[in-house]
């Protein structure tokens, strides 16, 4: 029985039946481990909070590797095991790709790195996805953090000074209320008074020499009342005007708090659309581990099976 030979630097693919257990056991084995250190790295990052996970994507696109020939091997396998084995839910972790692919465009952020449905993905081009599903992921928890901080600098405080302020003017404006109605009193007391000095002087006109001394001070007593009629009468303008600023400002004041809790309300429900959007990507990327564990462990598996039938 021949042996098959080996795949060499030049040949663009091969089989698994050409994988022989005297040509490629220990490469297989050591691409294996690679493949192994790559997912539990990626599982440990996305443990870590969200400074820790920034600088741990930073670092992982700093010290990108270069792919061996062993890692060239591994990543065929896996790739193959990810286009043509069905996974436990019956579903292949080509078509999530794809799924998430629609779900990008529906958004109008596609990934231009994410695989084809029909592409054979290769250990780089993997870690290349898990890349580009961190960044989004740290992008999201970003807008998030930033709307929360300015949800909560405008909900409860803003509406408690709004509510004050409101409290405030109408406080204000009872006040002006009442003053106008007693300084109305006094102009109808001062009027009343200035008709009984006339009603007087009539009936008393011409009588004796002491009238005209009289009348001279009714009179005077007369303009005073007048002169204080009018400045009572321009204080009532004033202060007219001043209420009617205040309703102005009172209104003003509603309308703002009105736009306020508009402006809150759409705050939050974009806060609950990004975090229900952040969850289903955290969902989809544990859903492309797990397959890819069980992809490595499929491959990993049948090897060991070649190994033994060898």
């Amino acid at each position: 029985m021949t042996e098959p030979s080996s795949p060499t630097a030049n040949d663009g693919s091969f089989d698994f039946d050409d994988l022989s257990f005297g040509s490629i056991d220990a490469n297989f084995a050591k691409g294996l481990d690679h493949l192994e250190k790559n997912v539990s790295s990626f599982m440990d990052m996305s443990k870590q909070p969200t400074s820790s996970f920034h600088n741990s994507i930073q670092e992982n696109g700093n010290n990108t590797r270069e792919l061996n020939p062993d890692d060239n091997k591994v990543a065929y396998n896996v790739s193959r095991l990810l286009n043509n084995e069905d996974t436990a839910n019956g579903r292949r972790i080509s078509d999530a790709s794809d799924t998430r692919s629609i779900r990008n465009r529906r958004n109008n952020n596609p990934r231009p790195n994410a695989p084809s449905r029909n592409a054979q993905m290769t250990l780089k081009e993997q870690e290349k996805v898990i890349d580009e599903i961190k960044k989004e992921n740290l992008n999201l928890k970003m807008q998030i953090y930033f709307l929360e901080e300015r949800i909560n600098k405008m909900s409860p405080d803003g509406m408690e000074r709004a509510l004050k302020e409101n409290v405030d003017l109408k406080m204000q404006n009872q006040e002006l209320i009442t003053t106008l109605k007693k300084r109305d009193k006094l102009l109808g007391e001062a009027e009343n008074a200035i008709q009984a000095l006339q009603q007087s002087v009539l009936q008393d006109g011409g009588i004796s020499p002491s009238v005209d001394t009289f009348d001279s001070k009714l009179n005077s007593e007369l303009q005073n009342y007048k002169d204080l009629l009018q400045k009572e009468r321009d204080e009532k303008q004033i202060i007219l005007d001043e209420a009617n600023g205040l309703k102005r400002q009172l209104l003003d004041a509603k309308s703002k708090m009105q736009e306020t809790n508009t402006e809150l309300e759409k705050l939050r429900e974009s806060a609950i659309k990004n975090f229900e959007g952040l969850q289903n990507d955290e969902i989809d990327n544990r859903e492309m581990i797990k397959r890819i564990e069980e992809a490595a462990e499929k491959a990993r598996q049948e090897e060991a099976e070649k190994q033994i039938v060898l």
